[in-house]
């Protein structure tokens, strides 16, 4: 099956793209846009009526610059089933932009991957893992750990985690309807070190706390640039991984993608109260934490066989209910299409 993805280049977009390729026998075609930057409405289109797809997925962002135009939207619909697939649509920032294109009927599917029964979307569903960085065993060597985009402590101060980088610029001239510009950290020279910045977000104010701590969690912070297998290979290395399931916005909470990812990983899963979690895995498939202190107690009494039993519990249900080709193939189904193409295997275990 022909599939065309239409993707900003925010992150993690990778991941849902070789989470389709994973269950194909032909690779996708993708083409690119930045949400901030200039349109490219003609290269996506031109692009498009090039390959002639079968399906279209546009991956995006909720505001921006770049953002293709809804008359663009309706002329890739006129070539192939479009899809919005979002990552977020549980998030209220979602809910205009979502609104506005059903209203302008510019996708044949609304998809949120967030797990947010609340989201406004025609289908509500998880993250697509791809399985394959995760077949390979190794020691697990970390107790507890967390591998994901978390602020750190210098954000404000702009020091060590980023010896060799410059200040980052204000930028001058802006389209009026793009996001606010990133402001400098710092003129002249950075604050003091000892100066005690604000966490930024729910999981800032999680992670701080408990990496600050010796031998309690290990983070491991990712970059844009910084490669999937890299991040993948940590969580094999890890006995259990903490998530924080606050939306960006800290207004609802998701099932984020490391929930599907620690199934794979064959790691114990720690997850915050007020995730929809039980709508989605077993409830001895995940341990639930109320706060920062309650995580210390889990992390104190959790005994290894515990940790063991449920993580094998989180695998085995995951492995088996959701799969990139069961969760892309409930979508092909949705929009009338066959599933998605079973030509090329892939080692589940």
């Amino acid at each position: 099956m022909r599939a065309l993805f239409v993707t900003s280049r925010t992150s993690d977009v990778d991941s849902l793209v070789r989470a389709w390729d994973c269950c194909q026998s032909d690779k996708s075609t993708r083409v690119m846009f930045s949400h901030m930057g200039e349109p490219r409405d003609y290269e996506i289109l031109a692009t498009a009526k090039k390959i002639s797809p079968d399906i279209i997925f546009y991956i995006g962002a909720n505001e921006g610059s770049g953002i293709p135009a809804v008359e663009t939207f309706l002329a890739l619909r006129k070539l192939a089933p479009l899809i919005n697939l979002c990552c977020d649509a549980g998030d209220p920032p979602w809910h205009k932009p979502i609104r506005h294109y059903k209203a302008k009927g510019c996708f044949d599917l609304h998809v949120t991957l967030d797990g947010c029964q609340t989201a406004p979307v025609d289908l509500v569903t998880v993250t697509p893992v791809d399985p394959s960085p995760y077949t390979r065993s190794r020691p697990r060597t970390v107790r507890c750990g967390f591998s994901g985009g978390v602020s750190s402590k210098e954000r404000k101060i702009f020091r060590v985690s980023f010896p060799n980088r410059s200040v980052p610029k204000v930028v001058k001239a802006r389209p009026i309807n793009a996001l606010p510009a990133w402001e400098p950290l710092y003129k002249k020279r950075p604050p003091s070190i000892a100066e005690d910045p604000e966490p930024i977000t729910v999981r800032d104010e999680v992670l701080w706390d408990l990496e600050s701590a010796e031998d309690i969690i290990t983070v491991r912070r990712r970059t844009p640039i910084s490669l999937y297998s890299e991040h993948a290979a940590f969580l094999l290395s890890c006995q259990m991984i903490i998530n924080t399931s606050a939306s960006g916005s800290g207004a609802v909470h998701q099932i984020k993608g490391r929930v599907l990812e620690a199934g794979w990983a064959g790691c114990a899963l720690l997850e915050s109260v007020g995730s929809p979690i039980a709508d989605w895995l077993p409830e001895n498939s995940y341990f639930l934490y109320s706060d920062v202190s309650h995580v210390k107690r889990l992390l104190e009494s959790l005994t290894t066989e515990q940790i063991t039993e449920s993580a094998a519990v989180l695998s085995q249900y995951v492995r088996e209910n959701y799969h990139p080709r069961q969760i892309y193939g409930e979508i092909l189904d949705l929009c009338g299409l066959s599933q998605v193409d079973q030509g090329r295997k892939i080692l589940d275990a």
